[in-house]
């Protein structure tokens, strides 16, 4: 799930919020709670995340952008797909420094550099 503030901005393909078999969550949608707990800017994000325990359970109250409904859900948090997705791009990102390096160019090294940090941001 991607959010901006409490919009959702993106699905993870094969994420949890995926992988609902009645409402899903799509783009645009708001999430209104979490937890019984009203969502803002600046408590969306650790609502989500909660206790960071792959498997518990979250009920969300999303208000639906296509006809402003109040839907409820339970969603599993999982963050398998997270650590797999980021195990994928730290690969590439060390291909393309590895590259970088055999072509002699300092920008696609940089570059590489760049990303390999803001990784290591989001992973922590």
């Amino acid at each position: 799930l991607v959010v901006n503030g409490t919009t959702v901005t993106g699905v993870i393909p094969g994420g949890p919020t995926d992988m609902q078999e009645r409402e899903r969550i799509e783009a645009h949608d708001e999430i209104v709670s979490v937890d019984g707990v009203e969502t803002d800017d600046n408590n969306i994000l650790s609502l989500l995340r909660g206790s960071n325990l792959v498997g518990t359970q979250v009920q969300l109250r999303v208000k639906k952008e296509i006809d402003g409904r109040i839907v409820e859900m339970d969603v599993k948090r999982d963050y398998k797909w997270w650590v797999e997705s980021m195990r994928d791009v730290a690969a590439l990102v060390g291909q393309l420094a590895e590259q970088a390096e055999i072509d002699g160019s300092p920008q696609q090294l940089e570059f590489a550099m760049r990303i390999n940090e803001e990784l290591r941001k989001l992973s922590s």
